[in-house]
């Protein structure tokens, strides 16, 4: 088990991203996000390997799917930070298939975040709205 401030320390690292295929992340973490504050409930809860950070892109009018292992109770994150090309539209669903997060306005930036009562698949869809592709960059906790 990590230490809580070698936690901290991993949050405010830069990340050094990595292209991939939208799918399942396994390993090869990195942080959520460089900078920011973190206490330590939103560490209690995230994904099941850790943090990541993946870099890809999704085509014009398509969508992408990742699916991610979250654990732990707390606050459960994903970042989603296009390249200003077009609108990217995100959601959540549990393995239910219950939607439990969206960001669907009209930017390419979403903030996904739910509050997890345990060990769970998720699945991410990002839909590009627009009439080229959109690269993205993606974070966890």
């Amino acid at each position: 088990m990590r230490s809580l401030s070698s936690l901290f320390a991993m949050f405010a690292a830069p990340a050094l991203l990595s292209t991939s295929v939208a799918g399942v992340i396994g390993a090869g973490d990195a942080p959520l996000t460089p900078g920011g504050a973190v206490d330590a409930a939103d560490l209690a809860a995230g994904r099941c390997a850790g943090p990541t950070s993946e870099t890809a892109r999704v085509n014009a009018y398509a969508s992408a799917t990742w699916r991610f292992c979250f654990s732990g109770a707390g606050q459960a994150r994903i970042r989603v930070d296009g390249d200003n090309d077009t609108d990217l539209d995100c959601f959540v669903y549990d393995e239910n298939g219950r939607e439990i997060a969206r960001d669907d306005d009209e930017t390419d930036y979403c903030v996904l975040n739910w509050s997890n009562g345990g060990r769970q698949m998720v699945r991410l869809r990002i839909e590009n709205l627009g009439d080229v592709y959109n690269r993205y960059q993606l974070w966890t906790n």
